[in-house]
């Protein structure tokens, strides 16, 4: 029998009650709670209330009224809330009354039970909607949203009661704005005017893109958690209620002209450069065209980030004129891509890049990169370093040389088994991690390469042995590198072919334009909502996925040097990896949520390391070893509690820079057309429309215009613009004969390419151990220092050889710089030492 709420069930159908403080039996829970009142007044106060309030931060007080948890929190934990109280004509008045308090006090209050309904009055309470404890109702598949819950399992005491007299109407409020909890507006909820809007889109069939795009041109009119709309927000509440869209001139130079006006009118002027065709400027040809563009958060973005890392690369297909759109882009600090700056240009060449490298250096002044990303091409690196400091680190797009690889494989290697088998030990060659390995692979493939295709051998000297090219491309020198590819840039390539063209062919410049201004401002708009609720990024995404294959390797962890180095093998080869500790902590971003490693405190000998930069599983084996050696498993449980604790607090930090910078830069719209031109050009056709039908005779020209007319009334009086009377100012004194001057039109200057050639071909796991047996016994011909048969170093005819006795790998005497004045029996390179 269980008599904790005095109810005990017999075996009879029918449920008794009994008092468990003298066992008297009653029919009914109304009769048990008068009996306790009147027979056991002094045990019924001392009993714990079913909807007693607890205080959210000592967790030992409870009280049944929000006044007592406020004079509690006042008298003890040194706040100052105050209730305020207010009175109101009528229910509308208090829902404009209730709106306007929560967008100025950033507070939502909701009702969690009905109104409480009295014979003279009626009486509504509101609470703060983080206000209660969080409970999962799934299974527990999907985490918990980025942002945390907005439960803070606790009671805050923001509350608003308001009491509707039903003879006068008038309501009394009364009310506390203040929380026990820090405000933020990824907790609150989106306004019902605002959700009713998207509703009423919907509904009219406006697409959801559309309808995020109309949000976004307006975010300096909305307040709260409207400004945080995202895409995702939309689909939900299409799917709550069930719910189954730019050319200012004919002209397309003209109306780019324009557009670069209007924005160059602006508080910040996003427009790098302009060279027209036609014109002759900054040393170009005539038939050239440039057009630059960088935002205020783009110029801001590459001003914190631009120092790691820069890529660039250029897309064609983007008009009808064979127009290149070069997109510069740098990674921020959660692994993503953000476009930095834009060219539309009709090539792509050195002279033509100067002019606008030198337009952005003029914005974000001197500006050394650490590693610089491109194709193979010298055009984008040549300019660059002509304008910027030279980066610390050239890399070569992984991409762009297998493409290149296979077109000279193609073209200079005979039959399809050759071509095959040069394909092989290229890749070899390619992802070798290290060095020592990769130099000896390398004279050896160069040995194979002249008996296979000497053709081939002596382009792949050129263009990527000599002059210390290996280091633009080898993966044993990419060790720390942050990109392996130019694929950030071809994704935001992707992103604006395939989500703001979707998949159509773009015909037109000024809708181009227009198409890159908001991606800039999405960008700074997913940025914001990133640092306010943050995300599970592509790059976090992969740090978390290594996790639980780096457990079951932890077993297998061996210590090399205490606290520094550790020995960890391989799942698939059996080979080992040496994992270095490189620092003791990490603030950045890019964690795994389970041990709390990131790619910065360790790094890594693997392939996966290496290419994707990514904390790999042996990163992750490492740091669960450490952390298991260190404390006990029972602390290791509490010592993540309080870890996640922290991080839901910090989440709740609101930066108050952030928001202003928002407000600013990101809620100002960049693509706004200027008012007060578009009514004067309106004005001024009018007033020549009103001339022309004084002075016409022909009654079907008249009604033909007329159409037109009513049209444009109808279009006006529908989205209620007042228009004004203007005139053009005069620019130019002409005479009257003087001829129309032919308008310009853009044209294209691109020479057509030949027919692609085929993909690479990746050989297996099997052909590439086959491959590596087979150098093996190859003896080779070249140096692994210099990569030449003679001695560049030698003054006499007599050529020097050395053997190292550990990685085997031959070498001149004088080329290994470190060791040639070293006298010992036994020969050491200087990599192997």
């Amino acid at each position: 029998m269980d008599n904790t709420n005095g109810r005990t069930q017999t075996s009879s159908s029918s449920a008794r009650y009994v008092c468990p403080y003298c066992n008297l039996q009653l029919a009914s829970r109304q009769s048990l709670h008068r009996h306790k009142q009147t027979k056991h007044p002094a045990e019924k106060k001392e009993e714990p209330t079913r909807d007693a309030i607890q205080c959210y931060e000592c967790k030992t007080f409870s009280c049944r009224t929000m006044k007592d948890l406020i004079g509690h929190l006042n008298a003890n934990h040194d706040h100052h809330f105050h209730i305020q109280h207010a009175e109101l004509a009528a229910d509308q008045d208090f829902e404009e009354w209730k709106s306007t308090l929560e967008k100025s006090s950033g507070t939502c209050f909701v009702k969690t039970y009905g109104s409480n309904k009295c014979e003279d009055h009626v009486t509504s309470y509101y609470y703060c909607n983080r206000s209660g404890t969080y409970s999962a109702k799934g299974t527990g598949k999907r985490a918990l949203k980025s942002q945390g819950s907005s439960k803070i399992s606790g009671k805050c005491c923001a509350f608003l009661c308001s009491t509707t007299t039903k003879d006068t109407g008038r309501v009394t409020v009364e009310y506390c704005v203040d929380h026990v909890h820090g405000t933020k507006r990824g907790h609150l909820k989106m306004s019902d005017r605002l959700r009713s809007l998207i509703v009423g889109k919907l509904s009219n069939g406006v697409d959801s893109k559309v309808v995020l795009d109309e949000i976004r041109d307006n975010l300096s009119k909305l307040d709260g958690r409207d400004k945080l709309v995202t895409h995702k927000d939309i689909l939900n509440i299409k799917t709550q209620y069930n719910i189954s869209a730019a050319n200012r001139d004919s002209n397309d130079s003209k109306s780019t002209r324009i557009w670069v006006e209007d924005l160059r009118s602006q508080d910040y002027d996003p427009i790098l450069i302009l060279k027209e065709q036609g014109t002759e400027q900054f040393g170009l040809q005539k038939d050239q065209f440039l057009l630059g563009i960088q935002t205020e958060f783009q110029r801001d973005v590459m001003l914190e980030f631009g120092t790691s890392a820069v890529c660039i690369d250029s897309t064609h297909k983007t008009t009808q004129y064979d127009f290149l759109v070069t997109t510069l882009a740098i990674v921020d600090d959660y692994g993503e891509a953000i476009p930095v700056a834009w060219l539309i240009s009709d090539r792509e060449d050195e002279t033509t890049l100067i002019p606008f490298l030198e337009a952005l250096k003029n914005r974000v002044g001197e500006m050394k990169c650490q590693i610089f990303m491109s194709d193979l091409a010298n055009n984008f690196y040549n300019a660059w370093c002509i304008v910027f400091p030279r980066p610390a680190q050239r890399l070569y797009c992984n991409w762009h040389i297998k493409k290149n690889w296979n077109r000279n494989v193609q073209s200079k290697v005979k039959g399809e088994k050759a071509q095959k088998e040069v394909t092989g030990l290229l890749e070899i060659l390619l992802y070798e991690p290290d060095e020592g390995k990769f130099r000896k692979s390398l004279t050896e493939v160069l040995t194979r390469l002249e008996q296979l295709a000497p053709d081939f051998q002596k382009y792949f000297v050129t263009s990527y042995v000599v002059e210390d090219k290996i280091k633009l491309w080898a993966t044993c020198f990419r060790r720390g590198a942050i990109v392996n590819t130019n694929m950030y840039v071809e994704a935001l390539n992707r992103v604006l072919k395939d989500v703001y063209f979707k998949r159509r062919q773009n015909r037109r410049v000024d809708e181009l334009l227009v198409v890159l201004l908001k991606i800039a401002r999405d960008k700074g708009h997913e940025r914001f909502i990133k640092l306010e609720k943050g995300k599970v990024t592509h790059k976090i995404n992969d740090n978390r996925k290594r996790h639980q294959p780096g457990v079951a390797l932890v077993e297998k962890v061996e210590v090399v040097n205490e606290g520094r180095v550790w020995s960890v093998p391989s799942s698939v080869d059996g080979e080992f990896y040496m994992v270095n500790k490189e620092r003791e902590s990490c603030n950045c971003k890019i964690k795994c949520n389970n041990c709390n490693v990131c790619l910065h405190m360790f790094s890594c000998a693997c392939l996966d390391y290496l290419i994707h930069y990514v904390a790999c599983k042996h990163v992750h084996a490492v740091k669960v070893y450490c952390d298991a050696s260190e404390r006990t498993q029972q602390e290791d449980v509490i010592e993540c509690s309080e870890s996640d604790d922290e991080t839901a607090d910090v989440a709740q930090v609101v930066d108050e820079s952030n928001n202003d910078y928002f407000e600013r830069v990101l809620c100002k719209s960049s693509v706004e057309v200027n008012l007060t031109d578009v009514k004067k050009a309106a004005k001024d056709q009018l007033s020549e429309l009103m001339k022309v039908i004084e002075s016409s005779q022909d009654v079907n020209a008249i009604n033909c215009s007329l159409k037109y007319i009513k049209g444009a009334f109808a279009t006006i009086k529908g989205l209620a613009v007042i228009w004004s009377d203007t005139d053009f100012e005069k620019k130019d004194n002409f005479p009257s004969n003087k001829k129309f001057e032919p308008q310009t039109r853009f044209y294209s200057t691109k020479k057509k390419k030949g027919p692609p050639v085929s993909k690479f071909s990746k050989p297996s796991v099997e052909e590439k151990g086959k491959l590596k047996e087979k150098l093996k016994k190859i003896e080779p011909r070249v140096c692994g220092f210099c990569f030449k048969e003679d001695d560049p170093c030698a003054d006499g005819d007599v050529v020097l050889w050395n053997q190292c006795e550990k990685c085997k790998m031959w070498a001149h005497t004088y080329c290994d710089i470190q060791c040639s004045d070293v006298v010992t029996d036994v020969y050491i390179c200087s990599l192997c030492r």
